[in-house]
């Protein structure tokens, strides 16, 4: 049958804090960061943000991270792979 490693907590949070360290490091000048983190069906398991974000980056960090995950790759991946032309964005993939 099929084999699938699920993402737990305790994963997410150790992702969490790894993600707001490297943010606390790259903060001079930026903007603050929004972390969600979902499983393999695109479902949040954990979500940080830091202060003075804007409202609207929780729904952007939600919606990179779905589309990441049903598409089977980190938003890194897919960004650059959109940006290069090569990727499809969700609704290409639905039709």
């Amino acid at each position: 049958m099929f084999d699938r490693t699920e993402l737990g907590l305790e994963q997410a949070l150790r992702g969490l804090q790894a993600g707001m360290a490297e943010a606390a490091a790259d903060a001079a000048g930026g903007w603050p960061a929004v972390i969600a983190i979902v499983d393999h069906q695109g479902d949040l398991v954990a979500y940080a943000r830091q202060d003075r974000c804007l409202e609207m980056s929780k729904s952007v960090a939600l919606r990179k991270a779905y589309t990441a995950a049903l598409g089977q790759s980190d938003t890194g991946e897919y960004t650059e792979r959109v940006l290069k032309g090569t990727g499809r964005t969700m609704e290409q993939h639905l039709g």
